[in-house]
């Protein structure tokens, strides 16, 4: 392979093409020279650039698609997405999503819960930490913090992921002194 003056993958100068032998199959990286380390270690970063030769299987019928079929078929639509601008990238992800949207799994739905059913001490005490944090971050953090501080730890992370999605408009509004969306927050 030709080594391209800037790569594909990053857009940073490539120093050199590295080609690695895996079997039968050759793939190439393109090597990025970062000077040395204090030890005086050489330090680069690799972007991995593709096959040699990329292995096509001919499928004659769906009957004949493993899971494995279905990981290249979607590493193939990856590929084919990097290569399409911006705008046709828009339009190509929009058709993919018309056609796997009746597979996909309904989203989660918030079952509400009005604020009366939540004891107000509960609702201030989550304020409170909200309004004793320092930065943005840190106040989604407290927020999501004390939002799933009683969940078992299985069900922790989960809540803390469902938690940011929704909490720095949250942060706002409690901020401007709207506590309402505590109480949604805390049926996660």
């Amino acid at each position: 392979m030709e080594k391209p003056e800037r790569c594909p993958v990053c857009g940073r100068p490539v120093s050199w093409v590295e080609k690695r032998q895996v079997g039968e199959q050759v793939y190439y990286y393109a090597v990025h020279y970062l000077g040395k380390d204090a030890a005086g270690k050489r330090r680069v970063e690799k972007c991995y650039l593709g096959p040699k030769q990329y292995i096509y299987r001919r499928v004659s019928t769906l009957d004949q698609f493993s899971r494995a079929d279905v990981s290249d078929v979607a590493k193939l639509v990856a590929k084919l997405l990097e290569q399409l601008g911006e705008e046709e990238r828009r339009q190509a992800a929009a058709a993919i999503l018309d056609v796997i949207r009746p597979y996909l799994p309904p989203p989660p739905q918030l079952v509400e819960k009005p604020a009366e059913a939540l004891p107000s001490d509960v609702i201030s005490d989550v304020v409170e930490k909200v309004r004793r944090a320092k930065t943005p971050m840190a106040k989604v953090t407290a927020l999501c913090n004390a939002v799933c501080a009683g969940k078992p730890e299985s069900e922790f992370q989960e809540c803390r992921q469902r938690c940011r999605e929704r909490a720095k408009e949250c942060v706002k509004a409690v901020e401007a002194g709207d506590t309402s969306c505590i109480s949604q927050l805390l049926q996660l």
